[in-house]
């Protein structure tokens, strides 16, 4: 072949590279080793092959709870060895290998993060269905959905995932590789570690920065209004009155005897002393003790 093209002029061998749309720049002998090129690669054409198509799983929508640690002894036995085949086996059949082993990695990560929020679980025909939230790793305040479907062997059939990386009915995401870990860890260990947003103690009312100095009159407090503002709910009228204090004392009493019935307020004030009220009211017909009972208690005579 080279024999062939060497017998040629460089314009003919150009005319020869154009027709195949390839590159005409270079000497004769890189026009030469282009053309055996192209030759021997079928003028590079992709070779279209067929893929099978992708049958669409169901995922099952109803009937899932949160997962306890009751269900260590329930969920299926899914061991390393289950996770690290499924992601081998994936990787051969979907071309991606080396992605697959850093999703592994990645996901040990996430699982150390503790970006898994949530988790519920369904039994169902032999199978145990997972459905997951996890945080995203570089992006705070987004989480994905993840899905997976476990056999009872503990062999994974399907997993499902809502990142880019993750669709299709056998996602090999480091999402599904942090799910997985967590289930790992909750199968051996009994550790069962979800970060939810309930988890931790609300910070909300901390405050940002602690304050340097000394003490601040809450007067001259940053926000606080400087006007003054009169909180004294009496009218003008009773607001500097000498007698005030006796009048909420005389109603306050009044209102407990005749209710028969008592409030706080009234064990602010002192006790009675009887033997003072009898001296000072020695102008009863009777003794002022007898008077007190019949009025308690309404006697009458």
């Amino acid at each position: 072949m080279s024999k062939d093209y060497g017998k040629l002029t460089v314009f003919e061998l150009k005319t020869k590279l154009n027709g195949r749309g390839a590159r005409t720049s270079g000497k004769k002998q890189e026009l030469i080793k282009r053309l055996e090129d192209y030759d021997r690669n079928n003028n590079f054409q992709n070779i279209v092959i067929p893929q099978p198509s992708q049958t669409a799983f169901h995922w099952p929508t109803e009937q899932f709870r949160s997962i306890v640690h009751q269900d260590r002894d329930i969920i299926p036995p899914l061991t390393w060895n289950f996770v690290k085949a499924y992601f081998i086996y994936r990787g051969a059949i979907d071309h991606h290998m080396n992605s697959d082993i850093k999703s592994i990695e990645k996901g040990k990560l996430l699982a150390e993060s503790k970006s898994t929020q949530a988790c519920s679980v369904l039994y169902l025909d032999a199978c145990v269905y997972f459905s997951s939230l996890v945080q995203a790793a570089m992006k705070k305040g987004l989480h994905y959905s993840t899905k997976l479907k476990i056999k009872s062997s503990g062999e994974i059939e399907n997993t499902s995932c809502e990142c880019p990386a993750g669709q299709g009915p056998h996602s090999t995401c480091k999402h599904i590789a942090a799910v997985l870990c967590m289930l790992v860890e909750f199968r051996e260990k009994g550790v069962l570690d979800l970060d939810s947003c309930t988890g931790s103690l609300q910070t909300f009312h901390q405050p940002k920065h602690k304050h340097q100095g000394g003490p601040v009159e809450a007067s001259k407090l940053p926000g606080v209004s400087t006007t003054d503002v009169d909180d004294d709910p009496r009218p003008m009228e009773y607001r500097n009155a000498p007698d005030y204090n006796d009048l909420v004392r005389t109603n306050i009493i009044s209102y407990c005897g005749s209710k028969q019935t008592s409030i706080t307020m009234r064990y602010l004030y002192k006790r009675a002393d009887l033997e003072a009220a009898q001296k000072d009211h020695d102008y009863f017909s009777i003794p002022f003790v007898e008077y007190l009972v019949d009025e308690q208690f309404k006697v009458i005579r």
